[in-house]
């Protein structure tokens, strides 16, 4: 099986150029899959990849339109992240994408000034110069850009000397310092979250656009993406989702706003997969699946290397999405 619906390049935060990541893609192609019925679909976040798609086109690549969109949910009180799978360029995604990345901009500004403000070693010309160097396009820095700024190897020491003066918990590394520092839910979200003008699309409007124009939308990575909501609502979290609340208090909710597609991260247990599973065969819905590959040489909790699929999926789970898909290729 040699498809993978979920991944990144430069274009947001991505490790890897959209030629490096074709290239990447046409070796596996020429070593496992001699009659190109792979499909392969880039997720940048909250903006499309035209310099991804026409010249992996060119190349003989079954590559298709596709993004990962932040959508909010009131129901949830939450942020979601959203692949988007569409036959072409969808005027209305991109109408809310161009809203999500003005947004996102000014957050950032913001964010950094903020930062600045309680030590931290960074400002907006040196952010700006470093992710011009790493190829990173201005208009899509998020807080995953602050993060690897911050835990560069030349600025990580002083970034912990700086937290261990306004924490109370020891963060070692950049994924706690995201989940903690940068994101509503975090325990020290004082020291770099800002308060703006709303910018995401109601998830509600997304489903609305979605079924008029047979777009295919899907929860990403299933498996994580509720971990927000579970904080906000005091219930803990180990490593396995608390798949009671989830169909208590959450999968109504998505259920009414109509989501019916879930995605199987590379890296969730079996257990997470399992009960993806069963959830979106209940409701007749669609498995969708990926790596959520970031262009690092090594898995981690959360994201897997191009095409590394998850071992629970099999070819007669993964098939319907990947034939739908394949009608979206031009």
């Amino acid at each position: 099986m040699l498809w993978d619906f979920h991944y990144h390049s430069t274009d947001s935060d991505g490790k890897y150029s959209n030629p490096q990541i074709i290239e990447q893609i046409q070796a596996l192609i020429e070593k496992n899959d001699p009659k190109h019925q792979s499909v392969w679909a880039m997720t940048n976040h909250d903006c499309y990849s035209p310099g991804f798609v026409l010249p992996a086109r060119d190349a003989g690549v079954n590559a298709i339109w596709a993004t990962e969109i932040s959508a909010h949910s009131n129901e949830l009180d939450s942020s979601l992240h959203i692949t988007c799978y569409t036959p072409t360029l969808s005027a209305n995604i991109k109408y809310w994408i161009d809203r999500v990345l003005v947004g996102k901009t000014e957050k950032v500004r913001q964010q950094v000034i903020l930062l600045a403000s309680y030590g931290f070693p960074i400002d907006a010309d040196s952010f700006m110069s470093w992710a011009i160097a790493a190829w990173y396009r201005p208009i899509v820095l998020s807080n995953a850009h602050i993060t690897q700024y911050l835990f560069d190897k030349t600025r990580k020491d002083e970034t912990l000397r700086v937290l261990k003066t306004h924490t109370q918990s020891s963060i070692i590394d950049g994924i706690h310092f995201l989940d903690e520092c940068l994101k509503e839910s975090g325990k020290y979200k004082h020291l770099g979250v800002v308060e703006i003008e709303p910018y995401e699309p109601e998830l509600s409007e997304l489903i609305h656009i979605a079924e008029k124009e047979d777009i295919i939308l899907s929860v990403a990575h299933s498996n994580f993406s509720f971990h927000p909501v579970y904080k906000m609502a005091g219930v803990n979290v180990d490593a396995n989702m608390r798949w009671d609340y989830f169909h208590s208090d959450i999968l109504p909710v998505l259920d009414d706003i109509g989501i019916r597609n879930y995605e199987i991260n590379a890296m969730a247990t079996l257990e997470q997969a399992t009960a993806i599973h069963t959830i979106v065969q209940k409701r007749n819905g669609l498995i969708t699946y990926g790596s959520d590959n970031h262009g690092k040489s090594k898995t981690d909790a959360k994201h897997g290397l191009l095409w590394v699929q998850n071992n629970y999926l099999t070819p007669e789970i993964c098939r319907p999405i990947r034939d739908r898909l394949m009608g979206f290729i031009g």
